[in-house]
């Protein structure tokens, strides 16, 4: 995968970005990775809105599921293993 080094960038920035980072528990570059893609996922909408362009469904999906924090759709939509939901087998 390709590198990007970005210079000058405000130390402020960097902060703010190593703070998310360590919230949501990822490395500086995952959290700049996922930032990077949101922003450019935003723009692309705001240009097909401009154009008039609708997503299909799953581009619409995927957007949506982008913009939650990392594993929190999992989350949503698996059951935890704390939760059976069925008794576990008998192999007696």
């Amino acid at each position: 995968m390709p590198d990007l080094l970005v210079r000058d960038l405000p130390i402020e920035t960097k902060r703010e970005i190593e703070a998310l980072a360590r919230q949501h528990g990822q490395s500086l570059a995952a959290e700049a990775r996922f930032l990077i893609q949101r922003g450019l996922r935003a723009e692309r909408e705001a240009d097909a809105a401009r154009r008039g362009d609708r997503p299909g469904i799953g581009t619409q999906l995927a957007e949506l599921a982008a913009t939650l924090e990392p594993d929190d759709w999992t989350e949503a939509l698996l059951p935890t293993r704390d939760e059976p939901h069925r008794p576990p087998p008998d192999f007696g």
